[in-house]
């Protein structure tokens, strides 16, 4: 008696996953994309903060997105400009398929809305499920993705800045992984999500079984 529509993701995220990503080469620079959800992420912002730096102090020449939340928003761009590292800093993002497409990879919690989107746009993630939802219910989410092959999962409790940035060190120097992780992203989205509700609510308001 249930059907698995998917998250229903806004219309304009729905045409930034339709759009082509580029795949990086020698030379570019890489584009990280941090969420913390609506709230932020403490430990998050800290780790990718300390991470950046390692990398900046490496030679590695990076921009980042980071949508930090309210509380460390002042904190988390203080340490990026201390460390030399190119980065926009927010509270909040507005325009979310703006930032999606713009981005090689993504550091982020598990939230299913979150990863309903970051499956739709294809872009490929590092995953920090925050280890106090209900149930565990974020390990369990990005379990299935990485199983899918479209993200690396690293617990909270165990995630170091040095294998944090020893991931993005790694995942950003192999261009064609990137591209695999994105194209098994887009194969676990379900972007008809918003119509098959639609589909299920008309069918059992018109008394239907299925």
């Amino acid at each position: 008696k249930t059907a698995a529509t998917g998250n229903p993701v806004r219309a304009e995220i729905l045409a930034a996953g339709e759009r082509e990503r580029r795949l990086l080469r020698p030379g570019d620079t890489p584009k990280i994309l941090i969420l913390g959800g609506s709230q932020g992420a403490h430990a998050v912002n800290e780790k990718m903060c300390a991470a950046a730096a390692i990398l900046r102090r490496e030679g590695h020449n990076i921009y980042i997105r980071h949508q930090t939340g309210r509380d460390d928003e002042d904190k988390v761009r203080a340490a990026y400009a201390e460390a030399g590292v190119n980065a926009e800093v927010s509270a909040f993002i507005t325009d979310m398929a703006e930032a999606y497409g713009d981005a090689d990879l993504a550091v982020s919690r598990a939230g299913a809305t979150s990863l309903a989107e970051l499956a739709v746009v294809r872009l490929p993630a590092i995953l920090i499920p925050y280890p106090f939802a209900a149930d565990d219910h974020q390990a369990t989410n990005a379990a299935h993705y990485a199983a899918g092959g479209g993200a690396v999962v690293h617990p909270e409790k165990t995630l170091t800045a040095e294998a944090l940035a020893g991931q993005i060190r790694d995942l950003l120097a192999d261009g064609a992984r990137l591209r695999e992780m994105g194209t098994a992203m887009r194969a676990l989205a379900k972007p008809r999500a918003a119509e098959r509700l639609v589909d299920e609510c008309l069918t059992l308001a018109a008394g239907g079984k299925r």
